[in-house]
């Protein structure tokens, strides 16, 4: 018996915890109250002895009053007990902690409701809701097996989207996430390997579950049945014409998925958390350490797991071609140390901003991406330099023309490295100089702006200036005189900058260059040298609409964009319109398919982008990781 006495005063002690914070078996909570002081004060008694102390708990009236219940009561008292304590546990539990460490991609809606009506509300969305799909996908001849399951699943989407009890389930906080699904790639164990490792967790907040479950469950379409599951109830919707969904409540939050072994696992991370320490991805350092710059305005947070979804796409990829194309994708390094990504996107009054960090191991990149991802962030004058009118402008940092050239004489194909190879021997011939040696003539700031894109030809031409810093401008002269030397040329002096023009089409056009603060400018026309040297116009980082998507010009950074984006659109409509119809000189019968799909989708969905006026890019290398910084203006106001 005393040896036996220190696990039966365990035992006692959970048994007497379990009664204080499960229910009360006394009527009298003060007699109750009392009656469980008795064995604390014995305990805490420094005097006694741990076997005395044991005695003195097991001679409580407490005690004896508990070991005289019968065993259906006690087992009641078990049952109630360990029921309260799952109850309490689900509450404390976060979404994230019922999803799997591994998970590929998360992401976060706090109001998914609210996201799903601006989708629908929005010019996208009206004209992807607008488009004849099914009409579409027949006139291309697109297989059966790939065609209805995307007709489907948009069924299901809509069905979801305009549902009456929509608003009233899914405003509140949404985590979607896509888990791993290697062994079904591998092994062909699943028909839609990526969305039956879907799982979609709705948190309820202080709202009661049982209610929204119930809410939800009149959503579904399909035959609705029910199994259990480790004691907790799963519901199945089942159709002949859509994949199956399964529904539980899982403590306190719902979770969804089409396919059972991504519920379970999930009901087995909740249950898992009251014996063992789980797997779940709060304790993923990638994902916390992304989730952690969130911020109060932030209404959508997208998590990646770069080196999965690698992976995975590629053995997709390898999949979906040839044996021989399969190997080469499998055995090409997809930006070997980029680890994860997170992109955290807020809506303003007039723009819509998303801020996006890539995390990388600097010691697993290759010398490219070394050099791209360590190069440090410096200011830039570019966009103090040209007019404000422009369609676009953009510069970066990250030349470095020597080693892009033995990247691709390292990397490149067959043909890439032959070309390269009679690129260096006309080098050699005009200037005597090897290609590193011509090539490092020049630095490692670039620039591109377009003053306008041309539609009124055949085809869209863009108005171009290039701007490129270089090392040696004598030099970089007196190759650029050998090339020009027997065409005609004008030379004039601008603002008392020399500047050289090639008179061609009998002077009509006038492609010209000059140097300038370090750079040397080449420029399709005259104009274009004379509105940056003269600086008669208000410069582009004056401008009201840059100005409108400025994200930090004068901060150090490694990338800065600016776009018109109407512009930009009409451009693009006029590429995909010419390309159409050069398909169909070459084919006919492609050329009506191409008709289709420009006439009755590109050009409405690049239509539909003209609700935005201007986009802004700002990219910074820090240590072991690159921020990446977005902001879009939009033609009207958000209405408040």
């Amino acid at each position: 018996m005393k040896g036996s006495a220190p696990v039966l005063f365990f035992c006692a002690v959970l048994c007497l915890t379990g009664c204080l914070f499960i229910f009360p078996l006394q009527k009298d909570k003060m007699v109750l109250a009392k009656a469980s002081q008795e064995p604390i004060q014995p305990i805490h008694k420094t005097s006694l002895s741990l076997y005395s102390a044991g005695a003195d708990f097991l001679d409580t009236p407490f005690i004896r009053a508990f070991t005289s219940l019968d065993c259906s009561k006690i087992s009641t008292f078990f049952t109630k007990g360990i029921g309260q304590q799952l109850q309490t546990h689900a509450q404390s539990l976060a979404p994230q902690e019922l999803i799997s460490h591994h998970a590929m991609a998360v992401l976060e809606l706090p109001n998914a409701a609210a996201v799903g009506q601006s989708f629908l509300d929005s010019r996208f969305g009206k004209t992807l809701n607008d488009i004849k799909w099914h009409t579409i996908l027949q006139r291309l001849k697109i297989k059966r097996s790939l065609s209805q399951p995307l007709a489907r699943s948009s069924s299901s989407l809509m069905h979801l989207l305009t549902h009456a009890s929509f608003s009233q389930v899914f405003s509140r906080r949404l985590f979607l996430a896509q888990l791993p699904a290697l062994p079904s790639l591998f092994g062909e164990e699943q028909r839609h390997p990526l969305m039956e490792n879907q799982l979609f967790i709705l948190d309820p907040g202080q709202d009661d579950p049982e209610k929204l479950l119930s809410t939800l469950l009149t959503i579904p379409q399909g035959r609705q049945n029910s199994l259990k599951y480790l004691g907790l109830t799963i519901h199945t919707f089942r159709s002949k014409r859509k994949p199956t969904l399964y529904i539980a409540k899982v403590g306190d939050k719902i979770i969804l998925s089409f396919a059972p072994k991504s519920m379970k696992e999930s009901i087995s991370l909740y249950l898992n958390h009251l014996f063992q320490r789980p797997n779940n991805l709060l304790l993923n350092q990638e994902y916390r350490g992304l989730a952690e710059q969130k911020t109060k305005e932030t209404d959508f947070f997208f998590y990646a797991d770069l080196f999965r979804l690698k992976l995975h796409f590629s053995l997709l990829f390898a999949q979906l071609g040839s044996q021989k194309s399969s190997q080469k994708t499998l055995n090409r390094p997809w930006a070997a140390g980029v680890r994860s990504l997170g992109m955290y996107h807020q809506r303003n009054n007039k723009t819509d901003e998303l801020k996006t960090l890539v995390r990388f191991s600097q010691e697993q990149l290759d010398p490219f991406q070394r050099h791209i991802y360590s190069t440090p962030p410096s200011l830039s004058q570019s966009f103090q330099e040209v007019p404000a009118d422009l369609v676009l402008a953009f510069w970066f940092n990250w030349l470095e023309p020597r080693l892009w050239w033995k990247t691709t004489a390292a990397h490149g194909e067959k043909e890439e490295r032959a070309s390269a190879d009679r690129i260096a021997a006309w080098i050699k011939q005009k200037t005597d100089m090897s290609m590193e040696q011509f090539l490092g003539l020049f630095g490692k700031n670039f620039s591109v702006y377009v003053a306008e894109v041309s539609t009124a030809g055949f085809f869209p031409v863009p108005r171009l200036c290039l701007s490129i810093e270089i090392h040696d401008r004598h030099k970089v002269e007196a190759f650029l005189q050998e090339i020009i030397a027997n065409l005609p040329t004008r030379r004039t002096m601008i603002g008392g900058v020399p500047v050289v023009s090639l008179l061609a089409a009998q002077g009509m056009l006038q492609p010209s260059y000059t140097f300038f603060n370090g750079k040397l400018l080449i420029a399709d026309s005259r104009e274009q040298v004379e509105d940056i040297l003269l600086r008669k116009k208000k410069p582009l980082a004056a401008g009201k609409e840059f100005q409108g998507v400025d994200t930090n010009l004068a901060k150090p950074a490694n990338l800065h964009l600016f776009a018109r984006i109407p512009e930009l659109v009409n451009a693009l409509q006029e590429l995909a319109s010419w390309a159409g119809t050069m398909i169909a000189v070459r084919d006919h019968r492609s050329g009506s398919t191409s008709k289709v799909l420009v006439d009755q989708v590109l050009t409405p969905i690049l239509e539909s982008f003209n609700t935005y006026r201007a986009i802004g890019i700002r990219s910074a290398t820090a240590p072991n990781e690159l921020i990446i910084d977005t902001k879009i203006l939009r033609t009207q106001a958000t209405t408040p």
